[in-house]
């Protein structure tokens, strides 16, 4: 169905001839040529934009400009005038018009003013549609606590700036959630949000990601490729972990934040980018400056606006809100904790914040029987065998180390498998889930390294 567009003029050639030019646009036009006939055309669907003539006849166009306003307070109307009265067209635009075009005007001249309103007004609706998206599905910051507040007012706060943000905290206390928030909450929402994980890839490999890298640039690149701030234009680009990222990638880096432009690996000609950039480290930038692992140049561009994620041990009694959220999440409404898991999930400090707290509800969900979870399994990303001795033998000859040495794999993999094993009271399916492995294998290796169950 063809988008309908008012045309509003008391001359009825104008008309005709507007009728057509929208017609070959692919819009399906409908005019009025008085207040009246275009108070009774609003009576139908809304238009995706109007044009209004200032003066119809004896009647001031500026009543169903008014009129449209209020109805539609979002529609693009752009008003015409055959005498150039600049005071009316103001007007016209102080009650919401979106422009004004003055008679004669060539049709080339208008398609421009009708493309530029068409493309503010399908941008409103597709802004809309995301913010409803995000409402219903979007990144939600769980927490009551003082410091959960204060990040929520940082980041209202900073949302609308262009400015880079450097985002600070703990390993897993949810930097990449933030800088999501920071996104959606923007008027980049529309447009891609891009993460890159600075640490996982190596230095050539990052750049070639970052920026791209132009066909014969090194061996393997057979092709053209855009990097992740060209896919990224117009958006936001999520550089975690950037204390890690290397000198010379540094150095690039800082061009693009100073410049707004990028060169591919391997390429001669800048292209200009359009990308907010926020940053996040777990390491302290100013001593990793200070010992020249980082550039202070680059840090005081990232170090703009900043924003602390609080560590889960500072956050009172969120742990519990955030494990009932998961809970809830990734348990379907099925369980509940118990006052004693409760109490656990309060008490422990959590070294790994959010994301061992979210480990752990998954495995409490994955390993309790009944509807009821009583504990948490809180050491599990700490294995050691029950028994271990200080030499590194155990009573079930389950070795951390060989003769004093290095453990081998095989030493620690005996270790971790007999740990899983005790842990879940060998309970060969359940172990066999943790570990990875179907049962036949797991039968095999505990026949491999001789365990058994201590008595």
């Amino acid at each position: 169905m063809k988008p309908p567009v008012l045309i509003v003029d008391d001359e009825v050639s104008l008309c005709g001839l507007l009728e057509v030019f929208f017609e070959k646009k692919g819009y399906a036009p409908f005019s009025a040529h008085d207040v009246r006939g275009a108070l009774a055309r609003m009576e139908g669907p809304e238009p995706l934009m109007a044009m209004v003539d200032l003066s119809l006849g004896g009647e001031s166009g500026l009543t169903v400009v008014k009129s449209l306003m209020e109805k539609w307070p979002r529609l693009p109307v752009v008003v015409m005038t055959a005498y150039g009265t600049v005071e009316k067209a103001v007007e016209a635009v102080k009650l919401g018009a979106y422009d004004f075009i003055s008679k004669p005007f060539e049709m080339v001249f208008l398609g421009k003013v009708v493309e530029k309103a068409v493309a503010t007004r399908v941008l409103e609706d597709e802004n809309r549609e995301l913010k409803e998206i995000i409402r219903r599905q979007g990144v939600e910051l769980v927490g009551q606590s003082e410091p959960v507040r204060h990040l929520r007012e940082r980041i209202e706060a900073i949302a609308s700036s262009e400015s880079t943000v450097l985002i600070t905290g703990e390993s897993g206390t949810g930097k990449e959630l933030v800088a999501k928030l920071i996104h959606q909450k923007s008027l980049r929402a529309h447009k891609p949000f891009v993460v890159v994980n600075c640490s996982a890839l190596s230095e050539n490999l990052l750049e070639s990601e970052l920026f791209g890298h132009e066909k014969g640039a090194y061996t393997s690149a057979h092709a053209d490729k855009d990097g992740l701030f060209a896919v990224a234009h117009g958006g936001t680009v999520f550089l975690d972990e950037i204390g890690e990222m290397p000198l010379r990638t540094q150095v690039k880096l800082l061009r693009v934040i100073q410049e707004r432009e990028i060169t591919k690996v391997g390429g001669t000609a800048s292209e200009s980018i359009n990308v907010r950039i926020l940053a996040a480290t777990n390491v302290n930038l100013e001593d990793a400056v200070g010992q020249g692992r980082f550039r202070e140049d680059l840090y005081y561009r990232l170090n703009v606006l900043r924003i602390y994620t609080p560590a889960l041990h500072e956050r009172g009694d969120d742990p519990a809100l955030l494990a009932t959220h998961f809970l809830g999440r990734k348990g379907h409404g099925r369980k509940r904790f118990s006052p004693g898991a409760l109490a656990q999930i309060r008490e422990y400090a959590w070294p790994g914040n959010v994301r061992q707290l979210e480990n752990a509800v998954e495995r409490a969900i994955a390993f309790s029987t009944g509807e009821v979870i009583e504990y948490l399994e809180l050491d599990a990303a700490t294995p050691v065998a029950p028994g271990e001795t200080s030499s590194g033998a155990s009573e079930n000859g389950v070795m951390a180390s060989a003769n004093g040495l290095d453990p081998t794999l095989n030493d620690i993999e005996r270790a971790y498998i007999f740990w899983v094993l005790s842990q879940h009271h060998w309970h060969k399916p359940t172990a066999a889930k943790i570990l990875g492995l179907d049962i036949s294998t797991l039968y095999r290796k505990i026949e491999k390294y001789g365990l058994k169950a201590q008595t």
